[in-house]
């Protein structure tokens, strides 16, 4: 049965396309923030836990807290990768370039993949700058490791 050819037809079509276009409007509206904060926006920065050198944070939206972090050279960092982006599975992988991580060379080192969970990896790097991602997400989760 066609709709349009009733008499209330476009009265039909016409709530159809209201609530369609209110749908759309509230869903924008739940996903679009005007405040200028960002619903991933970073927590206050907090000491780490006792036995942790540095956090790093996987956040809503899916990136890294931060995208450039710095760490003592030749000597044991350990660096506790935070999932708090809700169930979505993340881990943390450190390469020594993106060159190296794109044509699957090993990991210098990487936390395990999980979601909701803090996972702890300890490097002992030589001064330089290297390379990391999330390897699920490794076009949108970056960033620069410097060992100093």
């Amino acid at each position: 049965m066609d709709v349009t050819k009733l008499p209330i037809g476009g009265l039909i079509m016409g709530a159809l396309a209201a609530s369609l276009a209110i749908t759309f409007a509230l869903a924008f509206d739940q996903t679009v923030d005007t405040s200028g904060e960002s619903e991933g926006s970073p927590e206050p920065t907090q000491l780490p836990p006792e036995g942790v050198d540095l956090v790093i944070a996987m956040i809503p939206t899916l990136k890294f807290d931060q995208t450039s972090l710095s760490i003592p050279a030749n000597e044991e960092v350990v660096i506790q990768a935070a999932n708090k982006d809700g169930s979505v599975t993340h881990n943390f992988a450190v390469y020594t370039t993106k060159t190296a991580a794109d044509g699957g060379q090993d990991a210098l080192g990487a936390t395990r993949f999980c979601s909701r969970c803090d996972e702890v990896l300890t490097l002992n790097l030589q001064p330089e700058s290297y390379f990391f991602w999330c390897d699920i997400h490794p076009n949108i989760m970056t960033g620069t490791l410097t060992a100093e």
